[in-house]
């Protein structure tokens, strides 16, 4: 299998308009299998917009409504879940064991723009 990665470095003045745009045509590409938006984004563009319009088949971070949705109600056979918490997942498997019972967890990090912690 091969990986090929394709990065997109826009301008920091870059419209909304101009992402809808971007996010649309790489949803369309069919040699597109996942979409990454690196966050923060600059502050005069709504973040939460651009995630949203990103088809949930291409989410790789999982942030999508519905692959969060997937995520919260245990439908991880069709849904897309972030690598990170998926990757600690494995890291803290990898030295506990499978059965976490009993453990405590905080997850510290702020939130994305527009959401409330």
């Amino acid at each position: 299998m091969r990986l090929t990665s394709i990065e997109h470095t826009l301008p920091v003045k870059t419209t909304q308009d101009e992402m809808a745009k971007l996010m649309a045509a790489l949803n369309e590409d069919a040699s597109i299998h996942g979409i990454l938006v690196q966050l923060p984004l600059p502050k005069h563009l709504n973040a939460e917009a651009i995630i949203q319009s990103i088809r949930p088949d291409k989410d790789v971070d999982g942030l999508h409504v519905v692959n969060a949705g997937k995520l919260a109600t245990g439908d991880l056979a069709t849904g897309l879940i972030s690598w990170t918490p998926a990757g600690a997942m494995l890291l803290v498997r990898c030295v506990q064991g499978e059965d976490l019972s009993g453990f405590n967890a905080v997850v510290i990090g702020r939130p994305l723009q527009g959401r409330s912690p």
